[in-house]
């Protein structure tokens, strides 16, 4: 019971204080509405990040001495700053007409969204009830997680302890803080608070997908691109282990989904939420800094890619006032943890410095790296595994390149679309070649042991922007009689 009311409490303050964050950072135009389903994994994104990110600052800030009340009092302090004393208590009476108003607005297509995306989010909270833990959620996040609630926050001895290096020292932090501060709230560390977090990133994937589908298709495709993106294997298999792929994969698509948005239609507030993520992405896991770098390449094409409604060409924005919020939300985000890293001199595992003269040495990799990925993507796994692509990604990944050839062929819309299928190509293709630098040796069974054993969560991060495009181009159909976006 303890463990239900902090993970209840853990979730509240995580949406209340993403969701107030966005209100202060990101105000709405005044006719700009935001659905319930968005608004709800946007909160969560970013509540997120922001909590693992006050336990960060407090690490640093009072060491020793970091418990949930750091993040606690931040949280009601924005909540309350929403409103003044006075406007309290007519917006809590006015609650039972909005949600009447809110049934009212409630169609077939809703009840059915309902339906399918319950049905899969509930699947997810059994999974993860009734599963056990990876040995990386348990080995890394985990273990920082226990390591931070125990110590009052995370010690910096931690990142100079060469003894635990097999637990990643370097990576990011988001995951083992937020894991921790649902250890502080119950007071004790528990692995199985330690999943709880998991179906949240599930359920807020499966919403913000939704939401973006059938802002820009219709809720009849939304429905079917976000039930087979719930029920793909992959997923489905990842999501209840308490990995950060998932989260990482929530973040990134919510960064390529608004950054996609502002290209078609220009509101400035799409850039900033597509560039706050985007930093998370990079707080999340060490391969969101090649997100964060892919933002930051996407938006020197902003003059080109930048279109309002109705095809008008969006005036020439230099690139350095499209990059502020980017460069903006990297440094508040990840600048203190770069400086921190760079400080201690903390060590990396797995991958050789990418040099020159160690690129020449290793170049001799790429065909047999490049040979893996494909396979993993539209054969089968490599020897001596004997799953199928159909047993991990169905058939998304040859959809995705028939989607990627119709962008080409029909030229619609194809600035945008060409972002989307470069949002999930490039990171995949630059992943792949990552692993010529791999320093797994004989001891552990070498670097193509080291690519078959971990690319697949890296193509699980890429999945939904993938699907993504294919909802795009194959969903794209005329609107069924009474349909609206949204």
């Amino acid at each position: 019971m303890r463990d239900l009311a902090a993970a209840l409490l853990g979730y509240a303050v995580i949406l209340a204080l993403g969701d107030s964050v966005a209100r202060l950072l990101l105000p709405r135009e005044g006719g700009e509405r935001e659905d319930a389903c968005g608004r709800l994994a946007l909160a969560f994104s970013l509540g997120a990040g922001a909590v693992s990110l006050l336990l960060f600052w407090a690490s640093l800030l009072v060491p020793g001495r970091v418990g949930a009340a750091f993040v606690l009092a931040p949280s009601l302090a924005l909540v309350a700053a929403q409103r003044s004393p006075r406007e309290w208590l007519p917006w809590a009476r006015a609650l039972p007409a909005r949600a009447k108003a809110f049934a009212r607005s409630l169609d077939r297509w809703s009840a059915l969204a309902a339906l399918v995306l319950g049905a899969e989010i509930a699947a997810s909270v059994a999974a993860s009830l009734s599963s056990d833990l990876s040995v990386d959620g348990v080995a890394i996040y985990a273990l920082k997680a226990k390591l931070a609630f125990v110590s009052g926050g995370m010690p910096l001895s931690h990142f100079q302890d060469l003894s635990r290096q097999w637990s990643h020292l370097d990576y990011p932090l988001l995951l083992p803080l937020d894991e921790a501060f649902f250890f502080f709230l119950r007071g004790e560390a528990s692995l199985v608070l330690a999943k709880a977090l998991a179906p949240g990133f599930f359920a807020a994937l499966l919403l913000l997908f939704y939401s973006t589908v059938s802002r820009a298709r219709s809720r009849p495709v939304a429905i079917l691109f976000a039930g087979l993106l719930g029920s793909l294997p992959g997923l489905v298999e990842r999501a209840p282990q308490a990995e950060a792929d998932l989260a990482l994969a929530l973040a990134w698509f919510g960064s390529v989904a608004h950054m996609h948005r502002f290209f078609r239609e220009g509101n400035r507030r799409d850039l900033v939420i597509a560039s706050l993520l985007a930093a998370v992405c990079a707080w999340t896991k060490r391969e969101g800094f090649v997100f964060l770098g892919v933002q930051a390449v996407a938006l020197l094409l902003v003059p080109l890619l930048s279109r309002k409604p109705h095809g008008e060409t969006r005036a020439a924005e230099p690139w350095w006032r499209a990059w502020l919020p980017l460069s903006a939300s990297a440094l508040v985000v990840v600048g203190p943890w770069i400086v921190l890293l760079r400080a201690l001199d903390v060590p990396g595992n797995d991958f050789h410095p990418v040099m020159l003269e160690t690129t020449r040495a290793l170049i001799h990799r790429l065909p047999e790296a490049s040979e893996i990925t494909l396979r993993q993507l539209f054969w089968r796994d490599p020897p001596p595994s004997p799953h199928t692509c159909l047993d991990h990604w169905g058939l998304l990944w040859h959809l995705f390149v028939i989607a990627g050839a119709l962008v080409f062929a029909t030229r619609k819309e194809i600035a945008p679309r060409l972002y989307v299928f470069a949002s999930a190509a490039v990171p995949l293709a630059l992943f792949s070649f990552a692993y010529i630098y791999s320093v797994w040796g004989p001891n552990q069974l070498g670097w193509v042991a080291h690519m078959k054993f971990s690319e697949f969560r890296l193509i699980l991060q890429e999945a939904p922007g993938a699907f993504f495009l294919v909802a795009l181009v194959l969903g794209d159909a005329p609107r069924m009689p009474g349909e609206v976006a949204g």
